[in-house]
């Protein structure tokens, strides 16, 4: 194995449990690599809420923001529940 693979290795070890776990629920849908769907959660008032998270990686990325779906709150309200929280 070379230095560099086990840099990589190494810094794989060290992140935190939850962001670990965090990285094994986001998968790519697809093999381009340009779907992508997992959980998000946020807590409020001590009660956490999880939800379905889906986003495409538009061609003109980074130029561009990809547009976050949250499809279980599609409909919900008068909102629209997309790039909703704060990374796009």
């Amino acid at each position: 194995m070379d230095s560099e693979a086990e840099r990589i290795v190494q810094g794989s070890d060290r992140l935190h449990p939850n962001e670990q776990m965090q990285r094994q629920r986001l998968i790519p849908a697809n093999p381009e690599g340009t779907c992508w769907t997992g959980k998000c959660w946020s807590v409020h008032n001590l009660l956490k809420y999880e939800f379905d998270l889906q986003f495409d990686i538009p061609v003109t990325y980074p130029a561009t923001a990809p547009e976050l779906e949250l499809p279980q709150l599609d409909g919900k309200t008068q909102k629209m529940y997309r790039g909703v929280l704060g990374l796009v």
